[in-house]
């Protein structure tokens, strides 16, 4: 027997606005503040995985944001397969976890861990994290001013031909005999 989830219209809504965004290139820089706050958050709680709802909550950030960030940016957040509990609704969201929190734990074999519970990452790990972000955002902004300089190239390379086209024509006499044919 198949159960078809029931899904509240703002939920929706947001899910698609989400996917529409997401098909778009989705930038470090341009969602620098929801990632930082989300990372800092996940490495320093003591829950191992939260949804995104519970984060937007307790983040005090949007819900679309927080579900945007958390599904753009695989390298730094992994959807776990444990899904919230609401029957009642039908709406049911997956928790998210810290990537570098994940590989520790599974590393560890989780022995060390209790279920739901962990002890913030430690601030080495935070600092690296938050070091490899700053070096993506300073990479798209290298590639962004790399792409003005190409443009900037490109329109002054295509200005010379121009210009040596008309050069070419006036000095061949070509453009006199076209001035002296019209009536």
């Amino acid at each position: 027997e198949i159960k078809r989830k029931r899904w509240p219209i703002g939920n929706v809504l947001n899910n698609l606005k989400m996917e529409f965004t997401m098909s778009k290139n989705v930038k470090y820089s341009d969602h620098l503040e929801t990632i930082v706050a989300l990372v800092t958050h996940l490495a320093m709680t003591r829950h191992k995985s939260r949804t995104p709802t519970i984060l937007s909550s307790d983040l005090s950030l949007d819900h679309s944001e927080v579900s945007l960030v958390l599904n753009s940016f695989k390298g730094l957040f992994r959807e776990s397969i444990k899904t919230t509990k609401q029957k009642d609704s039908g709406y049911v969201e997956h928790y998210y976890w810290l990537q570098l929190r994940y590989a520790r734990w599974w590393l560890e074999e989780q022995q060390m861990f209790d279920e739901d519970n962990q002890a913030p990452l430690e601030p080495e790990y935070i600092g690296m994290l938050l070091s490899f972000i700053s070096a993506m955002v300073e990479q798209e902004k290298a590639e962004e001013r790399q792409t003005k300089v190409n443009y900037f190239s490109l329109t002054a390379s295509i200005c010379a031909l121009v210009a040596s086209i008309i050069a070419a024509i006036i000095s061949s006499g070509l453009f006199l005999k076209m001035i002296q044919i019209s009536p």
